[in-house]
């Protein structure tokens, strides 16, 4: 009798389930995906997963289960015939997580103010400046224990984030003493051939009796999504010589639950998600055991190196017409990083009995 064909998702990252998370599950080339929801679990998400997952392989001899391990982990089951769930078709399902972080940056004092000037106080933005912008990403301004939140949709830029920003505030401050502008600074664009203006900060200002008492309840929370590529060193064969990939594992000093690595090969993504108490060498081998699964029966293997460092690395190798120079070069290392940071709105100008006190929101995160 003939056996099926398995293969199992394990979903090792569902602890922290954050709302506007996603997960998807690829499977020959389809993407099945379930985003979070209030007070959602791991099982509510991976049961989403596996209806829709029912739906979608309805009418083929494809079936896909629930099961957890003995300490409670979910994971998805598929199961068909070989000729149905065939080694290039398991090979390549994969996970892909969309984890979101979190940041707080508090408003900090400026100036705390004087008789007859304002007081001041920034909330820095400066984030939004620091890497790319995702949609799903969220940035929320905490004013006397209300939040206000700006949502990233498509198309969305640091300035539009910022406007969004700057009217939350507004509204929190009306009918208030206290107003709240943007601080701006100029620099020139090479790749404009212009000067520009940045956004910097949302300065609040207002009189110092009634600023100064606010400053430590404002701040800036922001929910982040951080990733990076690297492509693979190569040495091209020839004739009775192999080619070589070398994929260098330098990024994973600080592991961070929930974080995730993906060696892409021929268009093929192989993904590992950091799951607690990881270390560099099991998340590698994590990523070799799944490149020598979607390896089998191909002319190109992999295997685990360390340099004399101990920086942990996995080599490919196999004939040049089988590791072709458009397959290596295209030999990518991609990595989800988490980062958390911190900023509190700044006092600006102190200010002065009849002139308003200013404080400071910075955006250069923007």
């Amino acid at each position: 009798t003939d056996m099926p064909t398995t293969a199992q998702v394990n979903f090792g990252n569902l602890d922290d389930n954050v709302f506007g998370e996603s997960h998807t599950i690829t499977i020959d080339g389809v993407d099945y995906t379930h985003t979070v929801v209030e007070g959602e679990t791991a099982e509510s998400i991976v049961s989403g997963l596996l209806s829709q997952l029912n739906t979608g392989l309805a009418g083929t001899e494809i079936s896909a289960s629930f099961v957890t391990n003995e300490y409670g982990m979910p994971s998805i089951v598929l199961e068909g015939p070989t000729d149905a769930l065939t080694p290039d078709i398991a090979s390549g399902i994969k996970l892909s997580s969309r984890e979101l972080t979190d940041t707080e940056m508090p408003a900090m004092m400026g100036n705390p103010g004087m008789t007859g000037m304002p007081a001041t106080a920034d909330i820095s933005l400066g984030m939004l400046h620091a890497g790319d912008i995702d949609v799903g990403e969220s940035h929320t301004i905490t004013i006397d224990g209300v939040d206000y939140t700006h949502t990233v949709v498509e198309g969305e830029t640091a300035e539009s984030i910022a406007n969004g920003l700057l009217g939350h505030v507004t509204t929190a401050l009306a009918d208030t003493s206290i107003s709240a502008s943007f601080k701006t600074s100029e620099y020139f664009d090479n790749s404009l051939g212009q000067i520009v203006t940045q956004i910097d900060a949302i300065e609040i200002s207002g009189p110092p009796e009634d600023l100064s008492p606010m400053i430590a309840g404002i701040r800036l929370s922001s929910v982040n999504i951080h990733g990076a590529d690297m492509y693979a060193s190569q040495m091209v064969g020839t004739a009775g010589t192999p080619t070589t990939a070398q994929v260098n594992f330098g990024n994973l000093d600080d592991n961070v639950f929930g974080e995730s690595h993906t060696i892409t090969i021929d268009g093929v993504d192989y993904t590992h998600t950091v799951v607690e108490g990881e270390t560099a060498e099991s998340i590698v081998s994590g990523l070799l055991s799944q490149l020598n699964t979607g390896l089998a029966g191909t002319e190109i293997s992999a295997s685990f190196v360390t340099n004399e460092y101990g920086m942990p690395s996995i080599v490919l190798e196999g004939p040049t017409d089988a590791l072709t120079p458009d397959i290596a070069s295209g030999i990518k290392l991609s990595s989800r990083e988490l980062t958390d940071t911190e900023m509190p709105a700044m006092m600006g100008n102190p200010g002065m009995t009849g002139m308003p006190a200013t404080a400071d929101i910075s955006l250069g995160m923007l």
